[in-house]
């Protein structure tokens, strides 16, 4: 497997399987795609961004989805195809959610959402409790309720777990002494 930079973000699809296996896709700090095999652990190269990208979400149609450092998201499947404005300079990483994607933004601490049936943001929230000098690099949605994890490390790079809950703005940090397998 190639090696990867701190920043290689893996993209999960794991619909229903019948005969295909589960796989995943890789963006890493040049730009460069890949498509992993996730029961070989094989990957394959796909076109790679042609703009410096820290996130990558895949829709249910297996859509991928990158934003760009002017807040502009792109469908990335193939060639970049502009999908609209967010605003949002800072983005540490996007998900998947239902009707759209989720991100953040480390510049203004915002959680936001852009619903791709609209073409638009429908939400921005100030999001608190994220630690002083601390970087959100990755974002899950977990649809059973709605949930939003947020990821970050601080210059050390210590890592650190937050939970958003639905209709609030606060990022509660998650105890990891109870860790469910």
């Amino acid at each position: 497997m190639n090696a990867r930079f701190a920043f290689a973000f893996v993209v999960g699809c794991f619909g229903s399987f019948a005969t295909a296996a589960p796989f995943a896709y890789t963006l890493n700090t040049n730009m460069n795609k890949f498509r992993v095999n996730m029961a070989n652990n094989a990957e394959t190269p796909v076109p790679p961004n042609t703009f410096q990208s820290r996130s990558l979400a895949i829709d249910p149609a297996n859509q991928l989805i990158s934003i760009d450092s002017n807040g502009v998201l792109f469908n990335v499947t193939g060639p970049a195809i502009p999908m609209g404005a967010t605003g949002m300079l800072g983005c540490g990483d996007l998900d998947w959610g239902v009707g759209g994607v989720w991100g953040y933004d480390n510049l203004a601490d915002q959680l936001f959402f852009f619903d791709t049936t609209l073409s638009t943001l429908t939400s921005v929230t100030a999001i608190s409790g994220v630690g002083a000098g601390q970087t959100v690099d990755g974002v899950a949605y977990r649809p059973s309720d709605g949930s939003i994890f947020l990821s970050a490390h601080n210059p050390a790079m210590t890592d650190f777990l937050y939970q958003v809950m639905p209709f609030t703005n606060v990022a509660a940090p998650v105890d990891h002494s109870a860790r469910r397998c």
